[in-house]
C-alpha cells in the first residue's frame, strides 16, 4: 500500500506493496464496513505492533478535543480487532506514521501535531504498547509526515511538510523538514524550501537511495515546475540536472502517488488536479501519468479528464490481484469539500491496465459523512490474511474496516433474494455469490433469519462447490397475520451480507370508495370523480391488477383496470361523464379481483343550468379579458376555460364566477395570448362557447 498527498497538507510515499497475482475477477466486491472504536480518529496508519505477523491499525485521534493521543487496535488476523489501547501524545495529533525509529526491530509511532507545531515520538515495546511520548519542537506547523531510511543505517527517518501563514496577508509558505534519527527516539533536523504542499519519496534513478519528488517553483492549480531531488544516502539531497520530462509534457498535480504502473521496474508518478473547488459534484478533474525512465526523468501523458478518484489521499495496491498496480482514493477530495459532504464517503478505485493507463473507475460507499480527516484518511492492508487488500479509514467514533471479497478464501460478495414482497406460506430463492471461486474443500456459508416465519428447508449451512462462485438456496415462509420484514443473513469468515424481503398475508379486495357521488352528464369527459381501491394487505412483486366495469358505459367512462404497486395497498381510478342525460341516472361501478367484487353507485345527473354569453372581449396589450352573460341557475358556479378545454379536471378552470341573484355574471382576468375563444361551464352542467373579440 502506498500513501500520497491527500489534501492541502499531504505527502506521498513510494513503498510498493502488491498481492501475488492470481486468476481473479477484474472488479472485486467489498464486504459491508465494520467500525472498531477509537476516540476522535482522524488519521490512520498500519503496521505489526506486537510482532505476531498480523497487521494492526493505529489512529491519530485529532477530532475529539482532549483525546490527545493515538489508539492501537491489534489485529486478530481474521479481519477483526481487539479493543483499542489509547496512548497520550500530549497534544491533539493530526497525522501519523509508523516505523522503527531506533533500530530495535520494534515499530514506533510518530504524530504530527499541527496546532502545537510539534512532533510526538512514541517508541514501541513490541507488544502493542507504547512508551511515553517525546515532543519535538518544529520551526513551523506540520501538515503531514512520512518515513524512510535516508542514510541506510536501518533506522527510520522522517520527512515533514510544514507551513507558515503570514498573519497580515494570509499567504501560506511551505517548508520541508528532514529529521534524521539518532537511534534513541531523538532526531537531527534540516529544513529546505517547498513550493507546494506535497512531496513524494522513492528511488527514481535506481541507485538504492531514497529520492524526493517536489515542485521547484511556486505551484498553482494551473502551473507548476516538477523536479527530482536525488538522495545522497546521507540525508542530504541534490537537484537533478536533467529536465523532469524531456518530452516536454506538463505534470501538474495537487495529489500524486508513486508506483510501477507499466511493469518495467521503474518508478512512475500518477497525479490528479481538481478544478471543482466550490462544488464537490461539479468542476472537473485533470489526470496525468509520468512514466519513469529510470534516470530521474519521465515521459508525461495527460490521461482522459474526469476519470480520476478526486481523492482525499491516493494509495496504490493490487486490489483485484491481477498483478497490475491500481490506485484508490477517498472521495471527495479536499478541493471538493464543502459543508454538505456526501453520505457516505466513497472509496474510488482505478484498476490498472499494466501500461500506465486505467480502466474506468469504480466505487463503493465507506465511512460516515461526518468524518473529519486531519491526516491520512485511507490505508490498504490485507487484514484477514486472504491475499486481498482491504481498506481502513477513520471515523469520528473509530476505524471503519472494509474487507475485500476477492481473496483466497474469498468473502461473500453479495446475497440476493428473488422476491421483495411475497405472500407468506410460499417459498422464495436466495443466491450467495463469492468474490472469487470456492477453494478445493468447498465453501460453507451460515444462513440465518430474523423471523421464525422464514426457514431453510435445505439446512442453515449452504455449501458452494469447489470452483464455483455462487449457490442458490430455498427460503420457506409461513402464513403471517401482518406484513413482516424478514432479514436473511449469510455469513462466512467473519463477513456477512444481509438481504430482506416482506412476507404479507394473502390480499383481497377490501374496499372501494369515490370522492363524490354524482356529476352532471356532459360530452367530453371533463366532469366526474376519482376513486380509491384498497387491498387488505400490500401487493406482491409484479403488482396486483384490478379490473373495473360500469353498468352504463355510454354515459360514464371508467378506467378499465388499475395496478396496485408492490408493497402498496391502495390505487386510484377515475370515472368521468361522457354524455348528457334527461334525468338523473344511477350507474354501478364494479371492481373485481380474484372473484371478489366491490361496487359503488354513481349518479349521472341531468343538466340543471343553461348559460348564455353576452360579451367576450380580450385586450391584447394588457392580456386581460372580460366575460359577461346570464346563468339560468343563480346558485351555480361558472368556470371559465379556453375553447380548447384547458383546466385541471372536474370543476377546474382558469377562473370561476359566481352569478348574481338574478343570474347575470361578469368575470375578468388575465391570460396569455392567444385568447380567441372561450368555454364556460356551469357546476349545474350547462356549457356555452363564444368567440372573443380582440381589442
Amino acid at each position: 500500500m502506498r500513501r500520497s498527498s491527500r489534501n492541502i497538507f499531504t505527502l506521498a510515499v513510494a513503498v510498493l506493496a502488491m498481492a501475488l497475482p492470481v486468476a481473479a475477477q477484474s472488479t472485486p466486491a467489498f464486504a459491508p464496513p465494520i467500525t472498531w472504536a477509537a476516540p476522535g480518529a482522524s488519521a490512520v496508519a498500519s503496521g505489526d505492533m506486537n510482532g505476531d505477523g498480523r497487521i494492526d491499525v493505529i489512529t491519530a485521534n485529532g477530532t475529539t478535543p482532549g483525546s490527545h493521543g493515538v489508539s492501537v487496535l491489534l489485529s486478530n488476523g481474521d479481519g477483526t480487532f481487539q479493543t483499542g489501547a489509547n496512548f497520550v501524545t500530549n497534544t491533539d495529533p493530526t497525522d501519523i506514521v509508523v516505523a522503527d525509529f531506533n533500530g530495535d526491530g520494534k515499530l514506533d509511532v510518530a504524530t504530527a501535531n499541527k496546532t502545537a507545531g510539534t512532533l510526538s515520538i512514541l517508541l514501541g515495546n513490541g507488544d502493542g504498547t507504547l512508551q511515553q511520548a517525546t515532543l519535538i519542537p518544529l520551526p513551523a506547523l506540520p501538515g503531514s509526515i512520512q518515513s524512510a531510511d535516508f542514510n541506510g543505517d536501518g533506522k527510520a527517518d522522517l520527512a515533514v511538510v510544514q507551513l507558515t501563514i503570514n498573519p497580515a496577508t494570509g499567504a501560506t509558505t511551505y517548508l520541508g523538514n528532514i529529521l534524521m534519527s539518532n537511534g534513541d527516539g531523538t532526531f537531527s533536523q534540516a529544513t529546505f524550501p517547498l513550493y507546494s504542499p506535497a512531496l513524494a519519496l522513492g528511488d527514481f534513478n535506481g541507485d538504492g537511495k531514497t529520492d524526493m519528488f517536489v515542485y521547484l517553483a511556486p505551484q498553482t492549480l494551473l502551473s507548476g515546475t516538477p523536479g527530482i531531488r536525488f538522495g545522497m544516502g546521507d540525508g542530504t539531497f541534490i537537484d537533478s540536472a536533467l529536465p523532469f520530462a524531456p518530452n516536454a509534457g506538463s505534470f501538474n498535480a495537487t495529489a500524486f502517488v508513486t508506483g510501477d504502473f507499466n511493469g518495467d521496474g521503474k518508478l512512475d508518478i500518477y497525479g490528479e488536479i481538481s478544478f471543482g473547488i466550490i462544488a464537490r459534484s461539479g468542476g472537473g478533474l485533470s489526470e496525468v501519468m509520468a512514466l519513469g525512465n529510470g534516470d530521474g526523468t519521465f515521459t508525461v501523458t495527460v490521461l482522459p479528464s474526469n476519470t480520476g478518484t478526486d481523492g482525499q489521499n491516493l494509495i496504490t495496491g493490487d486490489f483485484n490481484r491481477d498483478g497490475k498496480l491500481d490506485v484508490a482514493g477517498l472521495f471527495p477530495g479536499p478541493l471538493r469539500f464543502n459543508p454538505v459532504p456526501p453520505a457516505p464517503y466513497q472509496v474510488r478505485i482505478l484498476y490498472g491496465n499494466g501500461d500506465g493507463t486505467f480502466a474506468p473507475r469504480t466505487n463503493f460507499p465507506a465511512g460516515s459523512a461526518m468524518s473529519v480527516f486531519t491526516g491520512t484518511p485511507l490505508v490498504a492492508v490485507d487484514f484477514d490474511g486472504n491475499g486481498a487488500l482491504d481498506f481502513a479509514l477513520p471515523l469520528p467514533t473509530g476505524v471503519s474496516v472494509v474487507r475485500n471479497a476477492n481473496g483466497n478464501p474469498p468473502l461473500i460478495a453479495s446475497l440476493k433474494i428473488n422476491a421483495t414482497w411475497m405472500v407468506g406460506g410460499n417459498n422464495v430463492l436466495g443466491t450467495v455469490t463469492l468474490g472469487d471461486v470456492a477453494p478445493a474443500a468447498g465453501y460453507q456459508v451460515a444462513l440465518s433469519s430474523s423471523d421464525p416465519a422464514a426457514s431453510f428447508p435445505g439446512g442453515a449451512i449452504l455449501t458452494i462447490p469447489t470452483g464455483a462462485t455462487s449457490a442458490t438456496f430455498t427460503i420457506s415462509t409461513g402464513v403471517v397475520a401482518a406484513s413482516t420484514l424478514v432479514n436473511i443473513t449469510a455469513s462466512a469468515f467473519g463477513a456477512s451480507q444481509v438481504a430482506t424481503f416482506n412476507a404479507v398475508p394473502q390480499y383481497v379486495l377490501a374496499s372501494m370508495t369515490t370522492v363524490n357521488s354524482s356529476a352532471p352528464g356532459l360530452v367530453g369527459g371533463t366532469l366526474g370523480t376519482s376513486g380509491t381501491l384498497t387491498l387488505s394487505s400490500p401487493a406482491t412483486d409484479g403488482g396486483v391488477v384490478i379490473n373495473l366495469t360500469c353498468s352504463n358505459p355510454a354515459i360514464l367512462a371508467v378506467t378499465p383496470s388499475v395496478t396496485v404497486l408492490p408493497g402498496v395497498t391502495t390505487v386510484s381510478f377515475t370515472a368521468l361523464t361522457i354524455a348528457a342525460v334527461p334525468v338523473n341516472t344511477p350507474v354501478t361501478i364494479t371492481a373485481t379481483l380474484n372473484g371478489v367484487t366491490k361496487t359503488v353507485v354513481y349518479t349521472v345527473t341531468a343538466v340543471t343550468d343553461v348559460l348564455k354569453i353576452t360579451k367576450a372581449e380580450y385586450v391584447v396589450k394588457t392580456a386581460t379579458w372580460t366575460i359577461e352573460g346570464i346563468a339560468f341557475n343563480p346558485g351555480a358556479v361558472i368556470s371559465v376555460l379556453t375553447a380548447a378545454g384547458l383546466g385541471t379536471g372536474p370543476g377546474g378552470g382558469i377562473i370561476t364566477i359566481k352569478p348574481s341573484s338574478n343570474g347575470s355574471f361578469k368575470g375578468q382576468g388575465t391570460a396569455p395570448p392567444p385568447f380567441t375563444s372561450v368555454l364556460l361551464r356551469s357546476s349545474g352542467g350547462g356549457t356555452a362557447t363564444s368567440a372573443v373579440a380582440q381589442k
